[in-house]
This record gives C-alpha cells, sequence and structure tokens, in this order.
C-alpha cells in the first residue's frame, strides 16, 4: 500500500502588512512556524495577524492521489485564502481541518489568527500545517 506523502510548511512564511503608517508597502518579513504567543513583538499580540507561505503543488497522478492542505494545531483561525480566494476549510475523519484544490503549480496559502484567541501562550501555533499527497483509497487516514 502506498503512504501518505507529507511537506510540511513550516519555514518562508510572510508577514503581509498592506501598508505601513506612511502608506507605503512594507518589505515581506519572513518567520518560521512553529510560533508561540510569547515569540511575537507586543504589537503583533493585540490584533489579528495576516500571514502567507507560497508553495508548488507536488507531483502527482490525479487518477489514483489527491492532494490537501492539513491545517493542523491553528487555533484562532479566522480567514483562509488559496490563490487570493477565501476558502472554508472542510475536515477529514480524524476531524483535521483540510484544504482541497484546485492546485496550481505555483499557490499561495494566506491564514490570518488572532493571538489573543490562542488558548495557551505557550503552545506552539502552526507547527503542523502541511501539504499532503494521499492514495485515492485512502482518503480517511
Amino acid at each position: 500500500m502506498v503512504e501518505e506523502h507529507v511537506i510540511r510548511l513550516r519555514s518562508a512564511w510572510e508577514w503581509v502588512e498592506a501598508l505601513d503608517e506612511t502608506n507605503s508597502p512594507r518589505p515581506a518579513e519572513r518567520f518560521a512556524l512553529p510560533l508561540r504567543w510569547t515569540d511575537l513583538e507586543p504589537q503583533k499580540r493585540v490584533k489579528p495577524l495576516r500571514m502567507r507561505r507560497r508553495f508548488g503543488a507536488p507531483p502527482h497522478e490525479p487518477e489514483h492521489q489527491r492532494v490537501i492542505v492539513r491545517l493542523e494545531s491553528t487555533p484562532g483561525l479566522l480567514e483562509v485564502r488559496l490563490n487570493g480566494r477565501i476558502v472554508e476549510p472542510t475536515t477529514d475523519s480524524r476531524d483535521r481541518p483540510i484544504l482541497e484544490g484546485p492546485w496550481r503549480p505555483r499557490n499561495v496559502l494566506e491564514l490570518v489568527t488572532d493571538p489573543r484567541q490562542w488558548p495557551d501562550p505557550e503552545a506552539p501555533w502552526g507547527g503542523q500545517i502541511t501539504v499532503v499527497v494521499q492514495p485515492l483509497h485512502a482518503q480517511t487516514m
């Protein structure tokens, strides 16, 4: 039996700040997941945060496999955008939030979270955001 292939989206995340105080675009600030509330700068602890991660669609055989994104360990998640569209995550058989395509060769995942809704300031946030290639017969994994 072919197993899942899991790709962790830990590095290369960017904070998305539309404009700074002078209405100029701000340079992207990169970071890695997981995050802890105590890792955030004080000004980032008091408002919803938008983060972005670009990734390529992994090679797969659509007639035998599907590609999903799992969004585990993401309390306080307010909004999810995939390639510019707001999407509602569904859940798999283990009640894990997932996103299903359609996928492009290059994709952009944007998440908005509110750190004030994270239940434990020391618990890691976002350490289990993954791209998963699954055999079609194993969709309940």
